[in-house]
């Protein structure tokens, strides 16, 4: 019975030590996700839209792109199935060498889908050592709905 138990147990660690190296491996951070495939040099230029208050910059000073692409490139994220919060920050990149690439922020800055062509993946903001507040520092301009 004694040994039973000590293999239970084993089997037991030897499980719970498997979920939590998968689960660490889920992982990433938005350098990975989004900037390792164009590379600095390449984010030509950005465009950012804050949902509520329908305001936008379009970003094309190439030390302006650079500090953003900084700022994001250290948020660190966990793939989630979906979050319930709407999203406010809308950043679009542009690239001379890559395809569709983006990215929606809540307005906690709790939560990001990222957009690369067609596809779009959900992820939990995991770290609170960035520079995301840069975003709402930025000179914003209000949307003209007549043209």
């Amino acid at each position: 019975m004694r040994n039973k138990t000590i293999w239970l147990l084993a089997v037991l660690i030897v499980i719970v030590g498997i979920f939590y190296f998968v689960d660490k491996g889920k992982n990433t951070t938005v350098q990975k996700e989004v900037f390792a495939g164009i590379g600095e040099m390449d984010a030509v230029g950005m465009s950012l839209e804050r949902y509520s208050d329908e305001t936008r910059i379009s970003i094309k000073d190439k030390e302006t792109v650079a500090k953003m692409v900084e700022g994001l490139s250290g948020v660190k994220l966990k793939k989630v199935s979906d979050f319930s919060s709407e999203s406010e920050y809308a950043i679009r990149i542009y690239s001379d060498h890559a395809g569709n690439l983006g990215l929606e922020m809540t307005k906690d800055k709790k939560y990001m889908a990222i957009f690369k062509d067609s596809c779009h993946i959900k992820y939990k903001i995991v770290n609170d050592d960035h520079d995301l507040d840069m975003i709402d520092s930025l000179d914003w301009e209000q949307k003209d709905f007549e043209n």
